[in-house]
């Protein structure tokens, strides 16, 4: 990069009027054949590069395209279309599940052919972040959504036998995948930190109550002769065709990197080089890679595991209640209420461990955050053991319920520790792994009986249960050490202050240097 270059910037500011929340940067290289920025900007210029002043592309202050700046009505709406359909594909879990029964009956298939549709499902949701993650970041969450969206609903007319049915359920797993995968990150789009606790906590809430409120209103259809299995297809598929025009019209792009970098093309197609200077949005110098999250996703067992026990309850529930206590479909549909119940306790949950981070944050700063998560780890094993020990044929129904109600409720908060990360819980391994135990779990049931089943699931939940404490005590040790922390507070204050929403500067000081209270508050909600 020679120093004429360099000073060439300088002058360049003076004499050009940029457009609003546009500056000059640096020297960059550039590819001449398709003008993409290369890595390596050192050495000299290779005749099919060229060495261009970038003239980064940003929002002005306030401005109404920045989504972080949208209208609160707009914000709404865009919560209620992507929440619904994070709701309708958690819902369609069950609905599957609880009409298993009618299908195998009218393909004369065994059971493990009919769970294996549940695990189907939740490999599409575990497959499919992967393969449309890099999509979601060249074209925006937008397109991706609706594309979603509309392949989710055409899929439901996949039924004609048991074979297209399974390779339906991967094709709806692999494109449901995204409402709760993006949801998340619509939040983050358009919510600064402090903001976002309650719509992660209603998402939270809705990804553990879907299927209870699914199971609940399809068991009556599945126990109506003249409907059943077909008709809990159907109704799918009606709901969905009037979702899709509503989430067509209404939803906007919130994904500021890929606004961004559709300005500065249309500001190169418009302006070209006659500023001095190459329009060009941060985004297109760095590029996102994926490999970390996989990772990322490797390093948390506790939350694979409980995902694993969260699809026993799913698919087993129907086992428990209709071959242990005699119940038909429709009260077995109702026994998904503790489900709900489970997940309205862990909702509030989200609520009294934000109280308790105001209160300890001070003291213990990032770690307050952990609170919950130590509590629910116990109680969730504790939760197992009361299924468990309580789902023989002479027992009570209330012992199971109750069970639910602990494990839902303490999955909650187990898995909101974790739900600000990429994909909000829905890693490739957690769903890989949890949805494969959907396969196994009637022949385990019958193999070891429930009582055992859920016993043997509860002491091992017990072993993990020590995970948030060692993350309490060792929580600075283990930020000093992981890259990824590192990194992802470094991007959330360069956001926020590009933003414009307020400044973190107090986040690149070291905490035993006296960092405030408030300081560390915005530190925690990066």
């Amino acid at each position: 990069m020679s120093s004429e270059i360099q000073s060439e910037v300088s002058t360049l500011a003076v004499r050009s009027a940029l457009p609003p929340g546009c500056s000059f940067g640096s020297v960059h290289r550039f590819s001449r054949q398709n003008a993409v920025p290369l890595t390596s900007q050192s050495g000299p210029c290779p005749p099919e590069c060229q060495d261009l002043i970038v003239i980064w592309v940003d929002f002005p202050p306030q401005s109404p395209e920045d989504p972080f700046h949208f209208s609160s009505s707009r914000k709404v709406i865009i919560m209620i279309l992507v929440l619904f359909f994070a709701f309708i594909t958690t819902w369609e879990m069950s609905s599957y599940s609880i009409s298993t029964s009618s299908m195998r009956r009218d393909f004369g298939v065994p059971e493990v052919d009919a769970a294996l549709g549940l695990s189907l499902y939740g490999w599409g949701f575990a497959v499919g972040p992967l393969v449309l993650a890099p999509i979601t970041e060249e074209y925006g969450r937008y397109l991706v959504m609706v594309v979603s969206v509309v392949s989710y609903t055409i899929l439901h007319l996949m039924g004609k036998n048991i074979s297209t049915i399974l390779v339906g359920r991967f094709l709806l797993g692999l494109t449901g995948c995204i409402g709760p995968t993006l949801t998340p990150g619509f939040i983050a789009d358009i919510y600064p930190p402090e903001k976002r606790g309650s719509p992660m906590a209603i998402f939270t809430f809705i990804l553990l109550a879907g299927p209870a409120i699914g199971a609940m209103s399809m068991g009556f259809v599945e126990a109506n002769q003249d409907m059943q299995w077909r008709w809990v297809q159907w109704i799918q598929l009606i709901i969905m065709g009037v979702f899709t025009p509503l989430m067509i019209v209404g939803l906007r792009e919130t994904r500021s990197l890929v606004v961004l970098q559709r300005q500065a093309k249309r500001l190169r197609k418009e302006r070209g080089l006659q500023d001095g200077g190459r329009y060009t949005a941060r985004a297109e110098i760095n590029r996102m890679h994926l490999l970390p999250a996989l990772k990322r996703s490797i390093g948390r067992p506790f939350c694979e595991y409980n995902w694993g026990v969260y699809f026993i309850v799913i698919s087993g529930l129907p086992y428990v209640f209709s071959k242990l206590h005699g119940w038909n479909i429709q009260i077995t549909g109702v026994a998904y209420l503790a489900v709900a119940v489970g997940s309205f306790f862990g909702f509030l949950g989200n609520f009294a461990q934000d109280a308790v981070y105001r209160r300890r944050a001070a003291k213990d700063g990032t770690e307050a955050r952990l609170w919950a998560s130590m509590v629910a780890g116990v109680l969730f094993a504790i939760g197992c053991f009361v299924f468990g020990a309580s789902a023989t044929p002479g027992s009570s129904w209330f012992g199971p319920c109750a069970g639910v109600v602990l494990v839902l409720g303490d999955l909650a908060n187990c898995y909101g520790a974790f739900a600000s990360s990429a994909v909000a819980g829905m890693s490739f391994l957690r769903i890989l792994l949890g949805s494969s135990f959907a396969i196994f779990t009637e022949n385990m049931f019958n193999t070891l009986t429930v009582r055992y089943s859920l016993i043997m699931m509860g002491g091992i939940a017990m072993l993990l249960a020590p995970i948030p404490f060692v993350m309490f005590f060792k929580g600075p040790w283990i930020r000093d050490h992981s890259p990824y922390s590192k990194r992802l507070i470094a991007e959330e204050q360069k956001r926020l202050d590009e933003s414009e929403i307020f400044s973190l500067e107090p986040l690149a000081r070291n905490e035993s240097s006296g960092a405030t209270r408030e300081s560390k508050e915005r530190r925690e909600s990066v």
